[in-house]
Protein backbone atom coordinates (compact mmCIF):
# COMPACT_ATOMS: atom_id res chain seq x y z
CA UNK A 1 0.00 0.00 0.00
CA UNK A 2 2.79 2.35 1.14
CA UNK A 3 4.59 2.05 -2.69
CA UNK A 4 1.67 3.33 -4.36
CA UNK A 5 1.35 6.39 -2.39
CA UNK A 6 4.87 6.98 -2.30
CA UNK A 7 4.80 6.83 -6.58
CA UNK A 8 1.99 8.92 -6.08
CA UNK A 9 3.52 11.37 -4.23
CA UNK A 10 6.42 11.81 -6.93
CA UNK A 11 4.33 12.03 -9.96
CA UNK A 12 2.83 15.00 -8.10
CA UNK A 13 5.96 16.80 -7.36
CA UNK A 14 7.65 15.85 -10.80
CA UNK A 15 3.61 17.67 -12.00
CA UNK A 16 4.27 20.66 -10.00
CA UNK A 17 7.91 21.43 -10.97
CA UNK A 18 7.16 20.71 -14.81
CA UNK A 19 4.34 23.08 -14.33
CA UNK A 20 6.15 26.12 -12.46
CA UNK A 21 7.84 28.88 -14.56
CA UNK A 22 11.49 29.17 -14.75
CA UNK A 23 12.91 32.48 -14.52
CA UNK A 24 15.73 33.06 -17.44
CA UNK A 25 17.83 35.52 -17.93
CA UNK A 26 19.18 37.19 -21.32
CA UNK A 27 21.76 39.11 -21.79
CA UNK A 28 23.98 41.21 -24.13
CA UNK A 29 27.10 40.02 -24.16
CA UNK A 30 28.72 41.15 -27.36
CA UNK A 31 31.21 43.84 -26.87
CA UNK A 32 29.57 46.49 -28.97
CA UNK A 33 26.04 45.82 -27.71
CA UNK A 34 24.99 44.50 -31.15
CA UNK A 35 22.73 42.04 -29.18
CA UNK A 36 20.34 44.32 -28.07
CA UNK A 37 17.49 43.42 -30.92
CA UNK A 38 17.64 39.77 -30.19
CA UNK A 39 17.57 40.01 -26.59
CA UNK A 40 14.64 41.98 -26.93
CA UNK A 41 13.05 39.42 -29.03
CA UNK A 42 14.09 36.67 -26.36
CA UNK A 43 12.45 38.22 -23.66
CA UNK A 44 9.57 39.09 -25.32
CA UNK A 45 9.60 34.99 -26.39
CA UNK A 46 10.20 33.72 -22.75
CA UNK A 47 6.84 36.18 -21.37
CA UNK A 48 4.61 34.14 -23.91
CA UNK A 49 6.04 30.74 -22.77
CA UNK A 50 4.15 28.59 -20.20
CA UNK A 51 6.95 27.18 -18.49
CA UNK A 52 9.33 30.13 -18.84
CA UNK A 53 9.53 33.63 -17.75
CA UNK A 54 12.10 36.45 -18.24
CA UNK A 55 13.42 38.10 -15.39
CA UNK A 56 11.99 41.56 -13.77
CA UNK A 57 11.39 44.55 -16.25
CA UNK A 58 13.63 46.92 -14.05
CA UNK A 59 16.60 44.33 -14.49
CA UNK A 60 15.65 44.10 -18.06
CA UNK A 61 15.73 47.89 -18.23
CA UNK A 62 19.07 47.50 -16.65
CA UNK A 63 21.06 45.55 -18.42
CA UNK A 64 19.89 46.98 -21.92
CA UNK A 65 21.50 50.62 -21.29
CA UNK A 66 25.16 51.56 -19.87
CA UNK A 67 26.32 51.21 -16.32
CA UNK A 68 25.38 54.21 -14.67
CA UNK A 69 28.52 56.23 -12.67
CA UNK A 70 28.04 57.83 -9.38
CA UNK A 71 28.71 61.86 -9.95
CA UNK A 72 27.26 62.90 -6.65
CA UNK A 73 30.75 62.38 -5.16
CA UNK A 74 32.75 64.25 -7.27
CA UNK A 75 30.19 67.00 -7.55
CA UNK A 76 29.96 67.29 -3.69
CA UNK A 77 34.01 67.29 -3.29
CA UNK A 78 34.18 70.10 -5.88
CA UNK A 79 31.61 72.21 -4.31
CA UNK A 80 33.54 72.06 -1.05
CA UNK A 81 36.39 72.89 -2.70
CA UNK A 82 35.24 75.79 -3.85
CA UNK A 83 33.73 77.07 -0.59
CA UNK A 84 36.83 76.65 1.29
CA UNK A 85 38.94 78.42 -1.07
CA UNK A 86 36.05 81.41 -0.59
CA UNK A 87 36.05 80.87 2.94
CA UNK A 88 40.31 81.24 3.08
CA UNK A 89 40.02 84.44 0.31
CA UNK A 90 38.16 85.78 3.02
CA UNK A 91 40.59 85.11 5.72
CA UNK A 92 38.05 82.63 7.70
CA UNK A 93 40.55 79.98 8.04
CA UNK A 94 38.35 78.52 10.67
CA UNK A 95 35.52 78.16 8.47
CA UNK A 96 38.16 77.13 5.70
CA UNK A 97 39.47 73.99 7.95
CA UNK A 98 35.54 72.85 8.76
CA UNK A 99 34.24 72.50 5.41
CA UNK A 100 37.72 71.05 4.31
CA UNK A 101 37.93 68.00 6.66
CA UNK A 102 33.96 67.66 6.56
CA UNK A 103 34.78 67.17 2.85
CA UNK A 104 37.38 64.49 2.80
CA UNK A 105 35.89 62.27 5.58
CA UNK A 106 32.92 62.57 3.19
CA UNK A 107 34.74 61.75 -0.24
CA UNK A 108 36.86 59.23 2.04
CA UNK A 109 34.55 56.21 -0.24
CA UNK A 110 34.99 57.41 -3.54
CA UNK A 111 38.79 57.66 -2.78
CA UNK A 112 39.38 55.30 -5.44
CA UNK A 113 38.29 57.41 -8.30
CA UNK A 114 41.04 59.32 -9.87
CA UNK A 115 39.23 62.24 -10.28
CA UNK A 116 37.60 62.69 -6.95
CA UNK A 117 40.83 61.55 -5.50
CA UNK A 118 42.49 64.65 -7.04
CA UNK A 119 39.71 67.02 -5.85
CA UNK A 120 40.41 65.18 -1.96
CA UNK A 121 44.01 66.14 -2.49
CA UNK A 122 42.99 70.12 -3.14
CA UNK A 123 41.07 69.69 -0.13
CA UNK A 124 43.44 68.05 2.19
CA UNK A 125 46.17 71.37 0.80
CA UNK A 126 43.44 73.96 1.76
CA UNK A 127 43.05 71.85 5.00
CA UNK A 128 47.07 72.35 5.72
CA UNK A 129 46.42 75.77 4.41
CA UNK A 130 43.86 76.92 7.23
CA UNK A 131 46.12 75.16 9.64
CA UNK A 132 48.89 77.17 8.65
CA UNK A 133 47.34 79.89 9.72
CA UNK A 134 48.12 79.44 13.39
CA UNK A 135 51.31 77.66 13.21
CA UNK A 136 53.10 76.53 10.10
CA UNK A 137 54.26 73.38 11.47
CA UNK A 138 50.42 72.15 12.32
CA UNK A 139 49.84 72.24 8.50
CA UNK A 140 52.55 69.32 7.79
CA UNK A 141 49.92 66.53 8.67
CA UNK A 142 46.56 67.53 5.89
CA UNK A 143 50.07 68.36 3.69
CA UNK A 144 51.35 64.49 4.19
CA UNK A 145 48.04 63.84 3.33
CA UNK A 146 47.26 65.52 0.14
CA UNK A 147 51.03 64.20 -1.20
CA UNK A 148 49.70 60.69 -1.10
CA UNK A 149 46.56 61.32 -2.83
CA UNK A 150 48.50 63.31 -5.57
CA UNK A 151 51.98 62.22 -5.27
CA UNK A 152 54.75 64.75 -7.36
CA UNK A 153 52.55 68.05 -6.34
CA UNK A 154 54.68 70.88 -5.91
CA UNK A 155 53.58 74.66 -4.85
CA UNK A 156 53.80 77.46 -7.21
CA UNK A 157 56.40 80.22 -5.74
CA UNK A 158 54.32 82.88 -7.69
CA UNK A 159 51.00 82.25 -5.41
CA UNK A 160 52.70 80.98 -2.31
CA UNK A 161 54.93 82.41 0.45
CA UNK A 162 58.72 80.62 0.60
CA UNK A 163 57.81 79.41 3.82
CA UNK A 164 55.01 77.77 2.81
CA UNK A 165 56.00 76.31 -0.57
CA UNK A 166 59.32 75.16 1.74
CA UNK A 167 56.67 73.44 4.07
CA UNK A 168 54.66 71.76 2.28
CA UNK A 169 57.81 69.92 -0.31
CA UNK A 170 59.07 68.89 3.36
CA UNK A 171 56.01 66.94 3.57
CA UNK A 172 56.11 65.18 0.97
CA UNK A 173 58.25 62.77 2.81
CA UNK A 174 56.61 60.74 6.00
CA UNK A 175 57.31 61.28 9.60
CA UNK A 176 59.71 58.53 11.14
CA UNK A 177 57.87 55.30 12.28
CA UNK A 178 55.05 53.32 11.40
CA UNK A 179 51.64 52.15 12.90
CA UNK A 180 50.04 48.79 12.24
CA UNK A 181 46.04 49.29 11.03
CA UNK A 182 43.33 46.18 10.28
CA UNK A 183 40.82 46.96 8.24
CA UNK A 184 37.69 44.89 8.17
CA UNK A 185 34.72 45.09 6.14
CA UNK A 186 32.65 42.52 5.41
CA UNK A 187 31.73 41.37 1.80
CA UNK A 188 34.67 44.02 0.11
CA UNK A 189 36.90 42.66 -2.39
CA UNK A 190 39.45 45.07 -2.10
CA UNK A 191 40.55 47.61 0.29
CA UNK A 192 42.24 50.91 -0.30
CA UNK A 193 44.57 53.15 1.50
CA UNK A 194 44.86 56.64 -0.20
CA UNK A 195 43.06 55.41 -3.48
CA UNK A 196 45.49 52.78 -4.40
CA UNK A 197 44.58 49.20 -3.61
CA UNK A 198 46.55 46.82 -0.61
CA UNK A 199 44.73 43.22 -0.82
CA UNK A 200 41.47 41.95 0.05
CA UNK A 201 39.67 42.20 2.81
CA UNK A 202 41.06 42.05 6.13
CA UNK A 203 43.57 43.64 5.47
CA UNK A 204 46.55 44.70 7.57
CA UNK A 205 48.67 47.57 7.00
CA UNK A 206 52.11 49.41 8.23
CA UNK A 207 51.53 52.74 7.32
CA UNK A 208 53.69 56.48 8.29
CA UNK A 209 52.17 58.51 11.15
CA UNK A 210 49.48 60.49 10.62
CA UNK A 211 46.14 61.09 8.49
CA UNK A 212 44.81 58.59 5.65
CA UNK A 213 42.05 57.21 3.72
CA UNK A 214 40.65 54.01 3.86
CA UNK A 215 38.68 52.76 1.36
CA UNK A 216 36.92 49.33 1.10
CA UNK A 217 34.95 48.64 -2.28
CA UNK A 218 33.39 45.69 -3.95
CA UNK A 219 30.98 44.91 -7.26
CA UNK A 220 27.79 43.95 -5.41
CA UNK A 221 28.32 47.32 -2.20
CA UNK A 222 28.52 50.77 -2.32
CA UNK A 223 32.18 51.88 -1.45
CA UNK A 224 32.67 52.74 2.23
CA UNK A 225 35.58 54.79 3.93
CA UNK A 226 36.85 57.21 6.56
CA UNK A 227 39.96 59.03 7.87
CA UNK A 228 42.29 56.85 9.87
CA UNK A 229 45.07 58.43 11.91
CA UNK A 230 47.97 56.50 12.47
CA UNK A 231 50.58 56.21 14.88
CA UNK A 232 54.07 55.28 15.32
CA UNK A 233 54.53 51.88 16.53
CA UNK A 234 50.56 51.51 17.60
CA UNK A 235 47.74 49.20 16.03
CA UNK A 236 44.52 50.67 14.94
CA UNK A 237 41.72 48.93 13.69
CA UNK A 238 39.21 49.93 11.11
CA UNK A 239 35.82 48.36 11.05
CA UNK A 240 33.53 48.99 7.44
CA UNK A 241 30.36 48.82 7.12
CA UNK A 242 29.86 48.43 3.26
CA UNK A 243 25.96 47.95 2.11
CA UNK A 244 24.61 46.62 -0.72
CA UNK A 245 23.90 48.52 -3.88
CA UNK A 246 21.21 48.53 -5.46
CA UNK A 247 19.70 45.02 -7.95
CA UNK A 248 20.03 47.05 -10.66
CA UNK A 249 23.42 48.64 -10.60
CA UNK A 250 24.86 45.18 -9.28
CA UNK A 251 23.24 43.57 -12.49
CA UNK A 252 24.54 46.13 -14.67
CA UNK A 253 27.86 45.84 -13.04
CA UNK A 254 27.82 42.03 -13.79
CA UNK A 255 26.94 42.43 -17.05
CA UNK A 256 30.17 44.51 -17.79
CA UNK A 257 32.26 41.91 -16.03
CA UNK A 258 30.78 39.38 -18.19
CA UNK A 259 31.25 41.19 -21.49
CA UNK A 260 34.86 41.84 -20.29
CA UNK A 261 35.41 38.34 -19.32
CA UNK A 262 38.93 36.89 -21.09
CA UNK A 263 38.01 33.18 -20.48
CA UNK A 264 34.67 30.88 -19.34
CA UNK A 265 35.99 31.31 -15.63
CA UNK A 266 35.50 34.70 -15.22
CA UNK A 267 32.40 34.53 -17.30
CA UNK A 268 31.26 31.61 -15.03
CA UNK A 269 32.29 34.11 -12.09
CA UNK A 270 29.86 37.22 -13.86
CA UNK A 271 27.23 34.89 -14.34
CA UNK A 272 26.61 33.37 -10.99
CA UNK A 273 26.15 37.33 -9.54
CA UNK A 274 23.93 38.23 -12.38
CA UNK A 275 21.52 35.07 -12.02
CA UNK A 276 22.05 35.79 -7.99
CA UNK A 277 20.44 39.33 -8.80
CA UNK A 278 17.99 37.86 -11.24
CA UNK A 279 16.70 34.96 -8.81
CA UNK A 280 17.58 32.47 -12.16
CA UNK A 281 18.97 29.02 -12.58
CA UNK A 282 19.39 29.60 -16.20
CA UNK A 283 20.84 32.34 -18.40
CA UNK A 284 20.80 33.15 -22.62
CA UNK A 285 23.73 34.71 -23.55
CA UNK A 286 23.54 36.32 -26.98
CA UNK A 287 27.63 37.27 -28.23
CA UNK A 288 29.41 37.41 -30.93
CA UNK A 289 29.58 35.13 -33.71
CA UNK A 290 32.19 36.06 -36.46
CA UNK A 291 29.96 37.04 -39.30
CA UNK A 292 26.48 36.97 -37.47
CA UNK A 293 25.43 36.66 -33.76
CA UNK A 294 25.12 33.37 -31.40
CA UNK A 295 23.60 32.34 -28.26
CA UNK A 296 25.48 30.82 -25.63
CA UNK A 297 22.90 28.54 -22.55
CA UNK A 298 23.99 28.60 -19.44
CA UNK A 299 21.96 25.96 -16.86
CA UNK A 300 22.42 25.22 -13.30
CA UNK A 301 22.60 21.57 -14.46
CA UNK A 302 24.80 21.54 -17.53
CA UNK A 303 26.69 24.62 -17.15
CA UNK A 304 27.84 26.81 -19.98
CA UNK A 305 27.44 25.68 -23.62
CA UNK A 306 29.13 26.37 -26.39
CA UNK A 307 28.14 28.97 -28.54
CA UNK A 308 25.46 28.37 -31.38
CA UNK A 309 24.82 30.60 -34.63
CA UNK A 310 21.45 32.53 -33.91
CA UNK A 311 19.28 31.41 -36.99
CA UNK A 312 16.46 34.04 -36.16
CA UNK A 313 14.55 31.22 -34.34
CA UNK A 314 13.53 32.12 -31.26
CA UNK A 315 11.50 28.55 -30.66
CA UNK A 316 14.84 26.58 -31.02
CA UNK A 317 16.54 28.49 -28.34
CA UNK A 318 14.18 28.30 -25.70
CA UNK A 319 13.75 24.84 -26.75
CA UNK A 320 16.94 23.91 -26.01
CA UNK A 321 16.40 25.36 -21.95
CA UNK A 322 13.07 23.06 -21.42
CA UNK A 323 14.28 19.57 -19.83
CA UNK A 324 12.23 16.18 -20.89
CA UNK A 325 9.12 15.65 -19.30
CA UNK A 326 8.62 14.09 -16.16
CA UNK A 327 8.33 10.40 -16.68
CA UNK A 328 5.54 8.71 -15.74
CA UNK A 329 6.20 6.52 -12.63
CA UNK A 330 5.25 2.70 -12.99
CA UNK A 331 2.19 1.78 -11.96
CA UNK A 332 1.60 -1.73 -9.84
CA UNK A 333 1.17 -4.63 -11.68
CA UNK A 334 -3.22 -5.10 -11.10
CA UNK A 335 -4.59 -9.02 -10.20
CA UNK A 336 -7.58 -10.37 -11.74
CA UNK A 337 -10.45 -10.41 -9.50
CA UNK A 338 -11.08 -13.62 -8.02
CA UNK A 339 -14.49 -15.45 -7.58
CA UNK A 340 -15.91 -15.67 -4.25
CA UNK A 341 -15.48 -18.66 -2.34
CA UNK A 342 -18.11 -21.34 -2.65
CA UNK A 343 -20.11 -22.45 0.56
CA UNK A 344 -18.86 -25.73 2.10
CA UNK A 345 -20.90 -28.57 0.73
CA UNK A 346 -22.17 -31.30 4.09
CA UNK A 347 -20.30 -34.05 4.59
CA UNK A 348 -22.43 -36.51 2.92
CA UNK A 349 -22.33 -34.72 -0.80
CA UNK A 350 -18.26 -34.05 -0.26
CA UNK A 351 -16.54 -36.28 -2.98
CA UNK A 352 -15.62 -38.70 -0.81
CA UNK A 353 -18.52 -39.57 0.67
CA UNK A 354 -20.06 -40.08 -2.67
CA UNK A 355 -18.06 -42.79 -3.54
CA UNK A 356 -17.86 -44.62 -0.55
CA UNK A 357 -21.79 -44.79 -0.49
CA UNK A 358 -21.57 -45.74 -4.26
CA UNK A 359 -19.20 -48.49 -3.13
CA UNK A 360 -21.32 -49.58 -0.27
CA UNK A 361 -24.34 -49.94 -2.43
CA UNK A 362 -22.76 -51.80 -5.11
CA UNK A 363 -21.94 -54.40 -2.63
CA UNK A 364 -25.37 -54.37 -1.44
CA UNK A 365 -26.98 -54.76 -4.78
CA UNK A 366 -24.17 -57.33 -5.67
CA UNK A 367 -25.31 -59.71 -2.33
CA UNK A 368 -28.92 -59.15 -3.77
CA UNK A 369 -28.15 -60.17 -7.04
CA UNK A 370 -26.00 -63.32 -5.52
CA UNK A 371 -29.07 -64.49 -3.60
CA UNK A 372 -31.73 -64.12 -5.80
CA UNK A 373 -29.34 -66.36 -8.34
CA UNK A 374 -29.05 -68.89 -5.79
CA UNK A 375 -32.34 -69.50 -4.77
CA UNK A 376 -33.58 -70.17 -8.42
CA UNK A 377 -31.25 -73.36 -8.00
CA UNK A 378 -32.96 -74.73 -4.72
CA UNK A 379 -31.57 -73.28 -1.75
CA UNK A 380 -29.55 -70.58 -0.60
CA UNK A 381 -25.68 -71.02 0.95
CA UNK A 382 -27.37 -70.19 3.80
CA UNK A 383 -30.36 -72.31 4.27
CA UNK A 384 -28.18 -75.09 3.94
CA UNK A 385 -26.14 -74.26 6.78
CA UNK A 386 -28.90 -74.18 9.45
CA UNK A 387 -30.17 -77.42 11.24
CA UNK A 388 -33.35 -77.42 12.56
CA UNK A 389 -33.16 -79.92 15.52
Amino acid sequence: MRAPVALAALAFAASAAWAEERAVVVVDATADGRGAPVVARLNAALGAAPDLAPIAPTLIDALAVATPTDAGPLAAATAALAQAREHMARFASGEALAVAQAAIDAGAAAAGDPEVRAVLAELAFVEGLALADGELAAARPAWTLAHALAPGRTLDPARYPPEQVAAFAAAATPAPGSGAVMIAAPGAAEVLIDGAVIGREPAVAQLAPGPHLVTARGDDIAPVGRRVVAAAGQTVRVDLVPVLEVPTLRAARARDRLRAAADDGARFAALVALLAVGGADDAILVVDGGAGLATRLYTKAGGLGPATPFTDDLGAVLRALRPLPPVEPPRPPVEPPRPPPLPEAPWYERRWARIGMGSVGGLVVLAVVVAIVTRGEGETSLAGTIEVQ
